[in-house]
């Protein structure tokens, strides 16, 4: 699921919760500070909904995905993926 709403990601997500609860879908999310600040938003509530949900999250470099060790500042934009964690055996 591609998720660009523009600032307002967080309170998309939070809108989503049956949805995740239910389907656990994939998704894509741009975090863009300035953006979202605008819109009374932060990097670290998207974060924090997602991870609070079973999500990892990565970013993508050249050939692979790598984790999500640092969440944008300033006019740092960042493309994250969020995928569900495996359950441990």
């Amino acid at each position: 699921m591609r998720l660009m709403p523009g600032g307002w990601e967080d309170r998309a997500l939070e809108a989503a919760v049956r949805t995740l609860t239910r389907y656990k879908p994939r998704f894509f999310v741009e975090l863009f500070p300035p953006v979202m600040e605008r819109q009374g938003s932060c990097p670290e509530a998207v974060a924090r909904i997602l991870t609070g949900h079973g999500y990892n999250l990565f970013t993508a470099s050249r050939s692979r995905l790598d984790p999500l060790t640092a969440l944008p500042t300033g006019d740092e934009r960042k493309n994250v993926f969020a995928f569900l964690q495996k359950p441990s055996d």
